[in-house]
């Protein structure tokens, strides 16, 4: 009312500890069999760091859903897995079949959300390469090209509402992935707020297109699903299709 004040209103916050951890992979090439590559030594390194980095990338995926689990590293920083609202944020698609299971993650990126966090201010960066001593597996000397990655990679999940996980996606008839799953996930997320990705195996993304109805005019078969409701459908080898129904 006119000439009537407000009770003053202020924000609450929460301030939490987000651990990074160490990715420290490390490899090294014989300097007499790289120095007699078709295309150098040079090439032969670079196909070594290009393979170790792709080693590091699946880690860090797998783990980024995982986390400190027997299927990520107990040794490595939590994933969705420990970070999402597993009592209001789930879907549960009911599969029975033991160690069958996989789940589909939708997520919403942003510092207000989820984000990637980098340790030391650091980012994934490759050592340059030396040559070292190195033993073989009866402690004798031989002289290697070396080069590492080190990176201290850690998950920063601010927001309970920013995750949704539909779990138990079995091959049991009835329980793979259906747009009214996707749907179900999606009205548990606040107004305004839509998830950047749906994460799923191929598994999954099979399971999502075989429940679809082709409705062209030649009747073709639906094709390979590449979103849901206007939300990209990101596939990924690092979920896996054995998951344990109890996780």
């Amino acid at each position: 009312s006119a000439n009537e004040g407000v009770v003053e209103s202020k924000a609450s916050y929460e301030n939490r500890l987000v651990e990074t951890f160490i990715l420290n992979p490390r490899w090294g090439a014989d300097k007499a069999v790289a120095d007699r590559s078709e295309d150098g030594p040079e090439a032969m390194i670079a196909d070594d760091a290009d393979a170790h980095m792709q080693a590091a990338f699946l880690t860090l995926a797998r783990q980024f859903y995982y986390g400190a689990t027997a299927q990520g590293d107990l040794k490595g920083y939590p994933g969705l897995m420990q970070s999402h609202d597993a009592a209001n944020m789930v879907v549960d698609a009911g599969g029975t079949t033991a160690d069958t299971g996989s789940s589909v993650w939708l997520v919403k990126f942003g510092p207000k959300d989820v984000q990637w966090v980098w340790g030391n201010n650091d980012q994934l960066q490759l050592s340059e390469v030396e040559l070292r001593d190195k033993s073989d597996a009866d402690g004798n000397k031989f002289t290697a090209y070396h080069q590492e990655l080190n990176a201290y990679p850690g998950l920063q999940a601010v927001s309970l509402r920013g995750i949704c996980r539909i779990k138990k996606l079995t091959a049991d008839a009835g329980k793979g992935l259906t747009d009214a799953l996707i749907a179900d996930a999606l009205s548990k997320f606040a107004a305004g707020v839509v998830p950047d990705v749906i994460f799923a195996s191929r598994r999954s993304i099979k399971q999502l297109r075989a429940s679809r109805t082709a409705t062209n005019a030649t009747g073709a078969p639906a094709p390979f699903p590449e979103e849901a409701f206007g939300i990209p459908i990101a596939p990924t080898d690092s979920i896996l299709d054995t998951e344990a129904l109890t996780l």
